[in-house]
């Protein structure tokens, strides 16, 4: 299945810039990943991927969630109660504070983080083969490189 890009346009003109490439490429990569996880799981988007993706093992609490998705509590909590009606997450006490509640996988939601991990790498795998092993590999070291050093730039 080849995804379409979502957000045509006329390309600028003069030097290289990421901007319009990384967003093209990730409007690839969030379109085929919606079509393939909605296909598998009925209503996840790319989106609740992203809040299950921020789950801990043990669980999270939704202020932290929150925190790590960069969006209010209350459209996070909205989030949580979305994924809980489809058995994608739980909520269940806190061991640490029994007044607090964790976000929790469900066994069904921990399925669909491994079907996404298999869509992944199938895109992976495909996009390999339309740059050559050496070119991929160049790439995804240097996003890795950028992502560490701008964590690192806080």
């Amino acid at each position: 299945m080849a995804a379409r890009n979502p957000h045509p346009g006329p390309r600028s003109e003069g030097p290289p810039f990421i901007g319009r490439p990384l967003r093209d490429v990730w409007a690839h990569f969030t379109a085929e990943l919606g079509d393939a996880m909605g296909e598998r799981f009925g209503g996840v988007t790319p989106a609740t991927n992203q809040v299950m993706l921020l789950i801990d093992l043990e669980g999270t609490r939704v202020a932290e969630l929150s925190r790590r998705a960069g969006v209010t509590k209350q459209s996070m909590s909205e989030a949580v109660a979305n994924l809980e009606a489809r058995g994608l997450v739980e909520r269940r006490p806190d061991p640490a504070d029994g007044r607090a509640k964790l976000v929790v996988l469900t066994e069904e939601g921990q399925r669909a983080l491994r079907e996404g991990r298999k869509v992944v790498q199938a895109m992976h795998d495909r996009w390999t083969a339309v740059l050559g092993e050496e070119a991929m590999g160049q790439l995804v070291e240097l996003l890795t490189v950028l992502a560490h050093r701008l964590d690192e730039d806080g």
